[in-house]
């Protein structure tokens, strides 16, 4: 249900057929602390540590609460799916430009610094073939990062095989109408 979800919203972007409906909205309070609640079952499931944490002084936003919803979904996700032990912490702050920063890290298995160029381009995954440990079809970044564009959000990745990942979203909060 979750590939036909993503394939679907991919079509939606690739035929222009997605509009973007932006509001006013606390990205904390109306998506992070939903994502966080929806999630602490699975954390407990995989004894994971889980953690959301405010730094932020503002967390008011205007930009498209569907699109930004599917962004951190899917970076929550993959963080769970490529964690088998450890943690996983979504942090939100505001940098010294008063944007917004949100950042999703794990200590999963990473991403070799090899394949980090092809991270956002579709059905590519760095495990290919039947004897691959992990499920997937490499829809989830591709959709992310034209989220990403689309909302003008720059996103960025840091990473290091077997050490875990770091997704960076950099928005600009003083859009805020």
């Amino acid at each position: 249900i979750r590939t036909i979800g993503l394939i679907l919203n991919l079509s939606e972007l690739h035929t222009d057929s997605y509009k973007l409906s932006k509001s006013n909205f606390d990205i904390y309070a109306d998506l992070l602390e939903r994502i966080y609640l929806e999630n602490q079952f699975k954390a407990k499931q995989q004894n994971i540590e889980f953690k959301l944490v405010n730094k932020a002084k503002s967390t008011l936003i205007y930009a498209d609460k569907y699109s930004l919803d599917q962004i951190l979904n899917n970076l929550v996700d993959n963080a769970f799916k490529y964690t088998e032990e450890g943690k996983i912490e979504i942090e939100i702050c505001n940098n010294e430009k008063k944007q917004i920063i949100v950042k999703i890290s794990d200590s999963g298995i990473g991403i070799s610094e090899d394949f980090l160029p092809n991270i956002f381009s579709p059905f590519s995954q760095e495990e290919a073939g039947y004897t691959r440990k992990f499920d997937g079809n490499g829809i989830g970044l591709t959709l992310v990062k034209e989220y990403c564009d689309l909302n003008e959000i720059q996103i960025e990745v840091s990473s290091k095989k077997n050490f875990g990942t770091t997704f960076k979203l950099i928005l600009n909060a003083n859009n805020y109408h």
